[in-house]
């Protein structure tokens, strides 16, 4: 089921860059007697913010999101999986990106892209209770 109409689109405040909004990310329809959310991978990269290097909070919620979007992908090809990881470490800037391009890391890998995000900007906090901390406040 497709939703009847688009809302418009919402700029953010810091940016005037449009958002999607779920309605033009997601579409909800029905599989049986389950409603199944079906997605576009390359909209959900698209509309993911950046990861810079700055900010753990920041780290957390990039790889939070990450991990939803490549779970979700179980049923793709590895060679899609891998494409969507290229498009994922284009999203990582600045001292970030800096950084991985300092190790060699296979960058269709994103177990080893997030080892060295992790290792790299992590507080003295554990990366796990940062994690922890943002599932609470979710």
């Amino acid at each position: 089921m497709k939703p009847s109409y688009i809302p418009k689109r919402k700029l953010q405040k810091d940016t005037g860059e449009e958002m999607a909004t779920s309605e033009q990310s997601v579409q909800q329809g029905p599989v049986g007697n389950i409603m199944e959310i079906k997605f576009d991978p390359l909209t959900f990269i698209n509309r993911m913010g950046e990861y810079n290097g700055e900010n753990t909070a920041e780290l957390v919620q990039f790889v939070n999101k990450v991990e939803l979007l490549l779970h979700s992908m179980n049923n793709y090809s590895i060679q899609s999986q891998k494409f969507i990881v290229l498009q994922i470490r284009d999203k990582i800037v600045g001292k970030a990106n800096t950084t991985l391009l300092w190790y060699s890391i296979d960058t269709t890998n994103w177990n080893e892209i997030k080892r060295v995000l992790i290792e790299n900007f992590s507080e003295r906090n554990t990366f796990l209770q940062l994690h922890e901390k943002a599932e609470k406040k979710d």
